[in-house]
């Protein structure tokens, strides 16, 4: 029982304290890899899909009246270059509770090929109540402790800006960058109760250690003006897209761990636990999970950004399209044609920003046709039959052209451009 009053004394003073602390409502969350729209609205609509996870966090397990939070978020790509995200957040803490509903909104803008610049917005409005009727008093004359339940309303507005390339993302967010005085009926509080005006930044970048193998380091970095900063130094290594697994040092003496699983190409998995050392031992572990679900369009009709069009050798061609160059290599790498291989550098040798590429697998032949010594029109064959199916059909009327040219060809094996010369004698 003592330990039940001293862990409720303490959030008492924590939630209501003063009017600097009372509003410390936003979750320091540990799953911004897993979704960057819990610290940067600019990434809302990034991918262009539908996507939209449930995620709870448990923190400080030991005490009782422990901060838990539970948030929807659900964002989809408006058109190519923007997007849409809309979140409900809930959070309690002993006898303070808040629930929050926000609207987002991020422009992505192109920066050449393969970079962007993101600007994100967030209109949120927040109810809070402190249920003071279930609180253990220690002092009568207490205003609000002694006021009853209460609840109040207000507005505060997130922003971000985020430049990305399909390796690095460098980010910086103002959570609660504007927002209203909360005031509670009947009492005084001489400016209210306000929303902390909060600043984060953050970096990550995207190493190939293989084929299969993906390092990402990430540095966060959070901080509230004239208060305490903290700095996340984040580590995660990812197999092939289906399964991660992150360690990381956070500047409050604590450690925490991450692993996320991809399902399937629709759901995913992931769960964060946090481990305090040093005199915050007290609360013991700090648990955070998600379960996120995205739904994307057709893959020919969405990421048209890149693509490879690939004639075999009878001519017919198929297309395939990619978000990324990066992923229009990996294609290729993967692609077990070496003839593929070679025409597709040989392309992008010639022309490094080429983002349509056609990959011929047939022999390409070309004839000159002239007809009394003026050019005419230029045959061109995909396949060595298509051009003797010419020739044996020319062979029928001018059999001494043919013959001439089939030893044009023989003599000059390796010329590209043969030329028959039609002119009547």
């Amino acid at each position: 029982m003592k330990n039940i009053l001293k862990n409720l004394a303490l959030l008492i003073l924590f939630a209501v304290g003063n009017s600097a602390i009372a509003q410390q409502t936003y979750t320091l969350t540990s799953m911004y890899n897993q979704s960057l729209y819990n610290i940067n609205p600019a990434i809302v609509g990034y991918s262009g899909c539908f996507e939209a996870n449930i995620q709870h966090k448990n923190q400080w397990s030991k005490l009782a009246g422990r901060p838990t939070n539970y948030l929807l978020q659900g964002q989809v790509g408006l058109g190519e270059n923007s997007g849409l995200g809309i979140n409900l957040n809930s959070w309690k803490a002993g006898l303070l509770q808040n629930n929050k509903l926000g609207i987002s909104y991020a422009y992505h803008l192109p920066i050449g090929n393969q970079s962007k610049l993101s600007l994100g917005l967030t209109a949120n409005i927040m109810n809070q109540n402190i249920s003071s009727s279930s609180a253990i008093v220690f002092d009568n004359g207490d205003g609000i402790l002694n006021s009853g339940d209460l609840s109040t309303t207000g507005v505060n507005f997130d922003a971000g800006l985020l430049f990305s390339t399909s390796k690095l993302k460098i980010g910086f967010a103002s959570p609660q960058l504007i927002s209203s005085a909360m005031r509670y009926s009947g009492v005084v509080v001489s400016n209210g109760f306000n929303s902390e005006r909060m600043y984060n930044a953050h970096a990550s970048y995207d190493i190939k250690l293989s084929d299969k193998l993906f390092y990402t380091p990430t540095l966060v970095f959070r901080t509230i003006p004239n208060s305490s900063s903290i700095v996340d130094i984040n580590n995660r290594i990812g197999f092939n897209d289906l399964v991660g697994f992150g360690l990381g040092y956070r500047t409050n003496n604590s450690l925490f761990g991450s692993i996320d699983l991809k399902i399937d190409d629709k759901l995913k998995f992931a769960y964060v636990f946090d481990v305090f050392s040093g005199n915050n031992t007290i609360g013991g572990l700090s648990h955070e999970i998600l379960l996120g679900v995205n739904f994307c369009k057709n893959k020919a009709v969405e990421t048209k950004e890149y693509s490879v069009s690939i004639y075999d050798e009878n001519g017919k061609m198929k297309t395939h399209y990619f978000k990324t160059l990066e992923n229009m290599q990996q294609f290729i790498k993967e692609e077990s044609n070496p003839i593929v291989q070679d025409k597709f550098k040989e392309a992008m040798d010639e022309n490094p920003d080429l983002k349509f590429v056609e990959i011929n697998l047939g022999e390409e032949h070309e004839l000159d046709v002239e007809i009394n010594g003026i050019y005419l029109k230029v045959k061109r064959f995909r396949n060595v039959k298509e051009m003797e199916d010419y020739l044996d059909e020319l062979e029928k009327t001018q059999p001494e052209i043919v013959k001439n040219f089939r030893q044009q060809i023989k003599e000059n094996p390796d010329k590209e451009i043969y030329t028959i010369d039609l002119t009547e004698k």
